[in-house]
């Protein structure tokens, strides 16, 4: 296998968490959040860990003494999950740090994108991508030939907490995994790093190497 050849790669990461909180607390949060220099020093740490990652905040009141935070990093190309996962630890340090606040009561949803070289690993099962999509004559002589390049399937009571994934092939050899997850820990330690594992975990699942053996 050549060096060049990443095997998995990580080009998107959301983490949104998700907590109960009376409104004095979280007005001091929010005057934290919406100071200039909190947003310009976690895109500088984010990046000082990794040149290629940029990241974006959000934050909000859902309903209620219902809040949101929500962290999402974006690569400008695809690069290994090891790399990727740096630009986390600033996001943890923000994540732990609201336990001054006395958030207790929390849960989160976490995205994420894999790729998978198909040069190096298959889908699982019947996975084919591309197929066949056929259509009526008519439609097709419309629209032109169809290829089905990839599919999005959602889950109910997932023992994993899967929501939804969707897989595409992108250009030849990429297999692309987008995943949807609800995650749950006892801490906020560790948390966004154990989240962003345990959705990659998935994604390894639904893939298999060529040489039989699962990941």
């Amino acid at each position: 296998m050549s060096s060049k050849i990443l095997p998995l790669t990580c080009r998107l990461y959301c983490f949104c968490l998700q907590f109960s909180m009376p409104q004095k607390t979280w007005n001091k949060i929010e005057e934290l959040f919406k100071k200039k220099d909190y947003r310009e020093k976690l895109v500088a740490e984010v990046q000082k860990e990794n040149s290629k990652v940029t990241p974006e905040f959000l934050f909000s009141t859902l309903k209620g003494r219902q809040r949101f935070i929500s962290f999402r990093l974006t690569a400008i190309a695809r690069i290994s999950c090891e790399d990727f996962s740096k630009g986390l630890l600033p996001i943890q340090e923000r994540v732990v740090a609201l336990k001054q606040f006395g958030i207790k009561d929390f849960k989160a949803t976490v995205c994420g994108e894999f790729n998978f070289n198909l040069k190096v690993f298959s889908p699982v099962g019947h996975l084919s991508l591309p197929a066949d999509l056929p259509l009526d004559k008519s439609l097709a002589e419309k629209l032109g030939e169809s290829r089905l390049v990839g599919f999005a399937v959602s889950f109910e009571d997932s023992p994993l907490g899967l929501n939804k994934v969707e897989i595409e092939i992108e250009e030849e050899d990429i297999l692309s995994v987008l995943l949807n997850s609800s995650f749950k820990s006892e801490s906020l330690d560790n948390f966004v790093y154990n989240s962003y594992k345990h959705l990659m975990d998935i994604a390894k699942l639904f893939v298999v190497e060529k040489n039989g053996s699962t990941l």
